[in-house]
């Protein structure tokens, strides 16, 4: 296209495509967190400095995301969703809307939630020391360490091994590059998924009790996702086949359960719903005495909870 044509076709264009075409430019360049939670750090590439990583915090390529004891959440693009686990370090490579999003894990933990749409489908790339992981349509973990790196499949396919050498990792597999100057790829089949017992179609008290049968693990991982955002509310590590969940806000989630291996890897995971509809009711003032004055300018109360899974909140008000 000539200049003066190039130049034509922009005045011609309506102010609200030109606006459109501004934004799509700025959402390549940047990506966004949707949640965190303990101590996350980002490490911006372009300031050189370290900053506290927190929900809403622009991520731009070339930037570092630590999270240290905390975990953190973030969509690449409209079908990639990132979680990290605790003690990762992930390097955001490239975001483009023309090309696929580009990722190197460091260190730690990553799952991966990955959902093409019908048009122009692009994978994402999550690059380690020595091995490659892509994907148009999967769910996966992929953890990277000194000794190895290693895929962990749920569901869709995973294309994953040394550079140029990858291989195609079907939905309940493990897969495993060494560092140890082997590049070929070793594959196992994860442990199945454990049977949840039934839970209440409607949750409204709490603690609530989950259990679980299946075959004998060391130690089983349970987390717990909110519906409607997806959301990562909590990971446990839990020694029985029994968990009991509470503090939880009023909403839907998705319970998770996978037996881990003597090395610490998860099964394939069973999952249930469960909607929880709480009914917080009234404390009860302990002290002082209903109706009771106070002469005091630092007055303490104390009161009885009488409702199940409940924090206080306390309200204020000054009569003049």
């Amino acid at each position: 296209m000539s200049d003066a044509l190039l130049r034509r076709t922009l005045k011609a264009l309506p102010l609200a495509a030109l606006l459109t075409m501004a934004a799509t430019h700025c959402a390549a360049e940047t990506t966004r967190v949707s949640y965190t939670a303990g101590s996350v750090q980002l490490l911006q590439a372009e300031a050189q400095r370290s900053v506290a990583l927190n929900p809403g915090a622009a991520i731009r390529s070339g930037d570092e995301i630590v999270s240290g004891a905390g975990t953190a959440t973030l969509k690449l693009d409209a079908n990639t969703e990132l979680r990290l686990f605790p003690g990762t370090r992930l390097q955001i490579v490239e975001l483009a809307t023309a090309g696929s999003p580009r990722v190197r894990l460091l260190e730690g933990k990553v799952q991966t939630r990955a959902q093409s749409g019908d048009w122009n489908p692009l994978p994402v790339y999550i690059e380690t020391a020595t091995a490659v992981a892509l994907t148009q349509h999967s769910t996966f973990t992929i953890q990277a360490s000194p000794e190895a790196t290693l895929v962990r499949v749920t569901d869709g396919t995973v294309d994953f091994g040394a550079p140029g050498k990858a291989q195609r990792i079907p939905a309940g597999y493990l897969a495993r590059v060494g560092t140890e100057g082997h590049t070929g790829v070793t594959i196992r089949q994860l442990p199945d998924a454990p049977d949840i017992e039934p839970l209440p179609e409607v949750v409204s008290t709490l603690p609530l009790t989950v259990r679980w049968r299946g075959e004998e693990a060391p130690a089983y991982r349970l987390d717990i996702f909110e519906t409607a955002s997806g959301e990562w509310i909590g990971s446990r590590k839990v020694n029985g086949n029994r968990f009991d969940i509470g503090l939880l806000d009023n909403g839907g989630y998705q319970i998770q359960v996978a037996a881990l291996d003597p090395s610490g890897v998860a099964g394939m995971p069973a999952t249930v719903p469960m909607e929880v509809r709480l009914q917080a009711r009234a404390a009860t003032l302990s002290y002082p005495a209903p109706g009771a004055s106070a002469n005091d300018d630092m007055p303490e109360f104390s009161w009885q909870l009488n409702g199940d899974n409940e924090i206080a909140r306390d309200r204020k008000s000054t009569c003049l």
